[in-house]
Formats: structure tokens, sequence, C-alpha cells
């Protein structure tokens, strides 16, 4: 439905439909259940190394913790920014518990939980091989992501996310700005790159869809100003 441009008219009169088959549900759908699978399968990992699954050494085991932990961050944060309700899928739960909806506030309380869990442990210094910095394909990037470099990045998605998901002058007021300063103080820099394919990169399915027909679907010209 060209992206749902017809639906989504700017700027007044917007829908955002949720009826059952309406032309936008695929892409509407497609974030939240991306990102409630990364929250489940980071969730069930961290589930395991809590009951003593150990990957080799201290310095990897608090590696992997501080990679799930940001994991189910940014995917709890996403959901809590674009979408009215999410479940929130703990290690202690069991993998055949769907969870309940929360509202997304709670939703980013839950993200911002899980970001401090990962930069508390990207701030350990642990013995042992294998730590940090990441490996490249985890976070693919012309910077290397030492613990030094990820957490800058893991203070500016908590900025962003806490920045980002009220929706009315009382939510935005009600934020805590002294932590949402600090983190962006605390943050990246300079540009953060992540590398990824041309032809099956994490946008392909979009991209395709954008690409794939020539000039019909140009980008409107609100976004190249």
């Amino acid at each position: 439905a060209n992206a749902c441009q017809n639906s989504h008219l700017p700027f007044t009169g917007a829908t955002n439909a949720n009826a059952p088959g309406n032309v936008c549900k695929d892409e509407q759908s497609r974030s939240y259940f991306y990102m409630a699978e990364v929250n489940r399968v980071a969730a069930s990992f961290l589930g395991q190394m809590d009951k003593g699954l150990t990957l080799g050494s201290p310095a990897r085991d608090a590696r992997a913790r501080a990679w799930a932990n940001f994991l189910m961050g940014i995917s709890l944060g996403y959901e809590a920014m674009i979408y009215d309700s999410a479940a929130i899928v703990t290690p202690a739960m069991s993998s055949e518990d769907p969870g309940t909806l929360s509202s997304y506030l709670v939703v980013a309380d839950s993200a911002n939980a899980a970001l401090q869990r990962a930069i508390d442990q990207a701030s350990l210094t642990p013995t042992g091989d294998n730590g940090f910095p990441l490996p490249g394909d985890w976070l693919p990037s012309p910077t290397s992501m030492t613990a030094a470099n990820f957490l800058k990045v893991l203070h500016s998605y908590r900025a962003r996310i806490e920045a980002s998901v009220a929706r009315t002058p009382a939510e935005r007021a009600a934020r805590n700005w002294t932590q949402i300063m600090a983190d962006a103080a605390a943050g990246i820099t300079s540009d953060h790159l992540v590398t990824t394919s041309t032809t099956v990169g994490p946008v392909n399915w979009w991209r395709n869809t954008y690409d794939g027909a020539g000039l019909w679907h140009q980008m409107t010209a609100f976004y190249i100003g």
C-alpha cells in the first residue's frame, strides 16, 4: 500500500488502523514481532545463565550478559516508542509463558532497567579470555566495540528511548531528564555507523518495496526538505 502513505496522509487526519486485514498490517506489525522475538531469545539465554550456564570465562560471561541485556533493552524500548503495549518477557519466566500486555510506559521502564544491567556488566573488569571488544559480526561497525565504546552506545540508546517514549506534554514533563541528560553526555560523540549488507541487511524488506518499482515510490518532499 505504498508504505501506507494513503492512510498515513500527512499531517492532519492521519489514521493508524488496527483492524484485521488492513492494508498496513504487515508493515505495522513487523517491528512488533521482531522486537518481541529478540526480547524472548535474550531473556531465555539470560535465564539459562542464571541457572548456571557459563561460556568458559568470567570475561566472556560478562560480555554475553551485557549483550543480551542490550538486546532486551532496545527491543523493549523500541516497542515502547512505537506501540501502545507489549509483553515483557524476563529471564525468570518459562519459555512457554507469553507474558501479558503492559502499557508502553511500563515497557519503557523495563527497557531502562535492562540497559542499566547491560551498563553494569560492561563496566566490570572480569578475568579470562573472550571478553571485550564485541565480536565484529555482533554489531558490525568501523568502530571497535571495546567496553568503553559499547558503554557509549548503551547510554545513547537509553537516552533516546527515555526521551522519545512520552506522548503527551505531561508524560514528557514526568521523564527523568536528569538521567536522560547524563546518559546523553556519557554517550557517543560522533557518528555511530552500523555496517549492513545492501542486499540482505535488516532493512532489506522495506528497501525492496521502496526501490522495487522505479520512480513511483518517491520520497516525499517533506523528508527531503
